[in-house]
């Protein structure tokens, strides 16, 4: 086998010869054959923590939204001045908060049972609808809250302003991150094609 060399190209052997007669590039031996991308199959299981094919989004949006529980969600600003967090309002009487931290588990979850690309591609809606959960809830829970800070505003001297929190932002981002993600999940990696040179 020490006489057959392989066109870095098309890849087929040639025995005798130093240059491929269909494309004129330089033979190599077999052990110096560029590397081709393995193609991931439909049905291959993949590695947990593999972040590819829209995994890392995912897993970052949900990240995201479990970051954002602890923080500031809404403070009010003027003759009431209070803020807080996701968590005080779940204890509290916003308990509708807690589908919040739960959708993002939930997606962890789907990440870590779907590790074929058939199976991510099967959770795409499932995703989505985990990703839009949580800032909907919040939405809800605005809504009231800027309710009763407009009959604080009634009676207050120098007003009362809801503001938002970074949590709001948080979620907001990781609901984009999650949304991308669900949009990516189960894609095939694109492998560039390698550049070979021609002999002059």
């Amino acid at each position: 086998m020490g006489d057959v060399l392989f066109c870095p190209f098309c890849r087929e052997d040639f025995e005798g010869q130093v240059q491929c007669p269909h494309h004129g590039l330089r033979l190599v031996a077999f052990q110096d054959l560029p590397a081709t991308g393995a193609a991931v199959g439909p049905d291959d299981l993949l590695p947990w923590w593999t972040a590819q094919h829209g995994r890392l989004w995912v897993a970052l949006g949900a990240l995201l939204s479990l970051v954002a529980c602890p923080l500031p969600l809404a403070s009010l600003a003027g003759d009431v001045v209070a803020d807080s967090t996701l968590l005080e309002l779940v204890n509290g009487r916003a308990q509708t908060l807690w589908l919040v931290p739960m959708a993002a588990c939930a997606q962890w979850a789907l990440l870590l049972r779907r590790r074929t690309l058939r199976g991510m591609q099967g959770m795409r809606v499932a995703t989505v609808w985990l990703a839009l959960l949580g800032p909907c809830v919040v939405a809800l829970t605005w809504s009231g809250a800027h309710d009763a800070a407009l009959r604080l505003d009634h009676f207050a001297t120098h007003g009362v302003e809801l503001r938002p929190g970074i949590a709001v932002w948080l979620l907001g981002c990781g609901a984009l991150f999650s949304l991308w993600g669900a949009w990516c999940l189960g894609a095939p990696k694109r492998v560039r094609p390698q550049r070979v040179q021609e002999l002059d």
